[in-house]
């Protein structure tokens, strides 16, 4: 499966109807659903085929049948983006795990407590994405507006005895950019581009005769990429006896539909459990934190209402554990989508993206940002004259103590992926060779050159992608490239461009991360021998 990533700026306000318990208020949802913007695609495919396609006998063409009626495309929600200086910033539905302190500024991911926390706490909401071990939260900017009901016949406003009849539309506010995703095959995604374009003016939601629903559509990508979505496992120490389950973390970023056995719409955890095991083999929910939803929507063919049918709502978070994990069959799922009517943007999740403490047997904190004030903190404090060079000496350091950080902290993680660890003696033998040579070749020529009884150790212990011998010969431990397109390092690029720093070129830098990466690589593998031979003694 490939994608193609796609954009909707709104050139005026939008009204993206959603179920409300207030009868005078039209509300409306945050993001632009899936659904609607099959629909624009759809609507503009006939548009540009209305010499080959007679719009009431599209179901009889292969191309929009395909596409459009088959599954053969899948639109994914368009959710709010933010832009600065420094990069642009995808955000998703804030899982409902984390929630902050009511009365104070503490923040905790749930999905991993141990224990009460207490009960003052409440949902941080709006969407978010997550930095590290921060939380960013942005809100979709909305108003609302008040409008005369008008009587169908004469025009006039409609009156209830000597009051006129009046009623308020949420309107998302203009100017603000969502994005999302088409998956499907390679050929369809150009068949797609092909007759639709890259860029057109559209409309999407209700009152698009008034002042409402004006968008601007575009297709950001040249050609379909391939999806990829990095997935890691997080293993709990008490867990690792029992073969190979593995935790990880489900987070739904659309409603999800889900039917039980009898053709119901239901939101139950044990259904979805079933629905996993099909795809995922055996798995178990640990934890859960579920909302239920509504979902309905206008079909413009029809001019009718599809029937609302019940889903688990958006940042829906769920803690599995799979006993034979198979990265394949995650990505497969993302992919995908779970459930029903996922073509339309149901049923999209996201593994691993809610990452545990270092202690998981603590329940810390996490930090919560909000786009909005750093924006403002931004524009107030950013001088206009050039920086200054001692300055630049100054902030140069602070760069190179956090690139360090993140790198011993990449370091801590890589080790962790090996199994069956080499005795504690060749660790500090490796530890020590680390620490005295002047690059990675020549660390890989020391390694080739030690007795064929250490090279067995080596190569006994891997990962699930190369044994700890080709780790250290032939992998490097750290690829620049990689680390600075990582989005979580976005802004570090940019002050490294800013102050004109490029670690790339700085060889003293390099030799220093690269000792400070395999000296907390060995030094923490060291510390997982020592804890596996105490929990043998133990027993």
């Amino acid at each position: 499966m490939q994608r193609l990533k796609y954009r909707v700026k709104a050139c005026s306000p939008l009204i993206i109807s959603k179920i409300s318990g207030d009868m005078n208020m039209i509300s409306t949802e945050q993001h632009i659903p899936g659904t609607a913007v099959l629909g624009l695609l759809a609507g503009r495919f006939l548009q540009m085929e209305k010499g080959r396609i007679n719009p009431k006998l599209a179901h009889e063409d292969n191309d929009f049948f395909n596409l459009f009626l088959n599954g053969g495309l899948k639109v994914c929600n368009a959710y709010i983006i933010s832009q600065d200086e420094y990069g642009e910033y995808g955000y998703y539905p804030t899982p409902f795990s984390i929630e902050k302190d009511k009365y104070g500024i503490d923040t905790y991911d749930r999905l991993w407590r141990r224990g009460n926390i207490g009960e003052s706490t409440e949902y941080v909401g709006d969407f978010c994405r997550f930095d590290d071990d921060t939380v960013w939260t942005k809100t979709t900017q909305t108003n609302i507006n008040f409008h005369h009901a008008r009587d169908a016949e004469t025009g006039a406003p409609k009156m209830s005895g000597q009051k006129g009849v009046i009623f308020n539309y949420e309107s998302i506010n203009s100017n603000q950019i969502f994005e999302g995703e088409l998956i499907g095959k390679e050929r369809d995604l150009k068949r797609l581009t092909q007759i639709c374009g890259m860029q057109w003016p559209a409309f999407v939601g209700r009152s698009r005769n008034a002042q409402y629903g004006a968008v601007e559509f575009s297709i950001i990508n040249e050609a379909p990429e391939i999806v990829h979505n990095r997935i890691e496992f997080a293993n709990e120490d008490e867990k690792k006896e029992e073969g190979s389950a593995t935790i990880i973390s489900m987070t739904l970023t659309s409603n999800m539909i889900l039917y039980n056995e009898f053709g119901y719409a239901v939101v139950d955890v044990v259904e979805l459990k079933k629905e996993l095991n099909k795809h995922l083999g055996k798995v178990n929910i640990q934890n859960a934190f579920v909302k239920k939803t509504e979902v309905e929507n206008f079909v413009g063919i029809w001019q009718l209402k599809k029937p609302s049918e019940t889903s688990f709502a958006a940042g829906s978070t769920f803690l599995l554990n799979i006993e034979q994990p198979d990265i394949a069959r995650l990505e497969e799922l993302t992919q995908n989508g779970i459930g029903e009517r996922t073509h339309e943007g149901f049923g999209r999740c996201l593994f691993g993206i809610q990452n545990p403490p270092i202690d998981i047997k603590k329940q810390p904190t996490i930090s919560l940002r909000n786009e909005a004030d750093d924006e403002v903190v931004r524009k107030r404090s950013k001088p206009k004259y050039p920086i200054p060079e001692i300055a630049k000496n100054s902030i140069t350091e602070i760069v190179k103590e956090i690139i360090t950080e993140k790198i011993e902290l990449k370091a801590i993680n890589d080790q962790d992926n090996f199994d069956n660890l080499p005795s504690r003696a060749l660790i500090s033998r490796l530890n020590t060779i680390s620490n005295i040579v002047e690059n990675e070749k020549q660390l890989a020529e020391q390694v080739q050159n030690f007795r064929q009884i250490a090279l067995d150790q080596l190569d006994g212990c891997a990962c699930r992608d190369y044994t700890l011998r080709e780790f250290l010969t032939k992998h490097k431990p750290v690829n620049w490239d990689d680390f600075f397109r990582a989005p979580q390092n976005a802004k570090i690029k940019s002050l490294c461009e800013e102050i004109g720093f490029n670690p790339k070129n700085d060889n003293v830098f390099k030799l220093d991360i690269t000792k400070r990466y395999f000296s907390a690589f060995f030094s923490m593998m060291r510390k997982q021998t020592i804890a596996e031979s105490e929990g043998s003694h133990d027993k």
